[in-house]
């Protein structure tokens, strides 16, 4: 199960910041940031997990999503072992989308299906039932192509 949200906005390339913190339920979760949402539902996503996992991944009109950074979840002790709150910054520029936490980047991809759209955050679990994610100091900043 997942829950996002949007601001409301259109953006082409766009470096988004947001620090967030899992404040209560299950570690089997993910969170992170939307950029070029559609009215399909579409998107791209830079996503954490609170034990450790990252991934870039798309969400298509039918409401499937893939994996874009590999062909599995990385994973990076520093997000599970570091401290509990997070600055995932996301940048989606061009056809290029990167990933950074605590300004480490994590994952870089190139996908050029979605050009342009709406922001958001997303939170959601895989096998448990709820997660409890903090998100504050959430930013957009417009990104030379």
């Amino acid at each position: 199960t997942f829950l996002w949200t949007q601001a409301g906005g259109f953006f082409r390339n766009v470096g988004l910041n947001v620090e967030a913190a899992q404040i209560g339920g299950a570690e089997d979760n993910y969170f992170g940031i939307l950029c070029r949402i559609q009215e399909d539902d579409s998107f791209y996503a830079g996503l954490i997990s609170s034990d450790g996992f990252y991934s870039i991944q798309k969400r298509t009109a039918a409401g499937e999503m893939h994996l874009l950074s590999g062909s599995h979840w990385g994973i990076e002790e520093a997000l599970a072992d570091g401290p509990p709150l997070k600055i995932i910054q996301f940048e989606c520029n061009g056809d290029l989308l990167r990933l950074y936490v605590n300004g480490q980047e994590l994952a870089v991809v190139r996908d050029a299906e979605l050009s342009g759209g709406d922001i958001g955050l997303i939170a959601g679990t895989f096998e448990a039932e709820s997660v409890e994610i903090l998100f504050d100091e959430f930013s957009a900043i417009e990104l030379a192509p």
